[in-house]
């Protein structure tokens, strides 16, 4: 998997949405982390979101996840994959 580092990332939705304070950890077999949305029209949306964590070489993979806005609404699933890896860096599979 080619991978790119995680600062702020576009949403696998699309649409013009931006992630941002992503910063995934492993709890046990799982991954959560907190992060923000921003919508076209500048608005900022806290959310949360809940991986499955797998051994892989070098670190922990990520996949399979599920996110909730923290004030309600928007859930769904999502595509992204983020490695956790052994050195501390976190990097995710590029969108598409």
């Amino acid at each position: 998997m080619t991978t790119v580092r995680v600062d702020w990332l576009e949403s696998t939705g699309g649409g013009g949405v931006v992630i941002d304070e992503y910063r995934p950890v492993r709890l046990g077999w799982h991954c959560v982390t907190r992060f923000t949305a921003t919508l076209p029209d500048g608005s900022v949306l806290a959310n949360h979101a809940l991986f499955a964590a797998r051994p892989v070489a070098g670190g922990t993979l990520c996949e399979n996840g599920r996110f909730v806005a923290v004030e309600g609404g928007a859930a769904g699933t999502t595509p992204c994959r983020v490695i956790l890896h052994d050195d501390g860096s976190i990097r995710r599979s590029p969108p598409g």
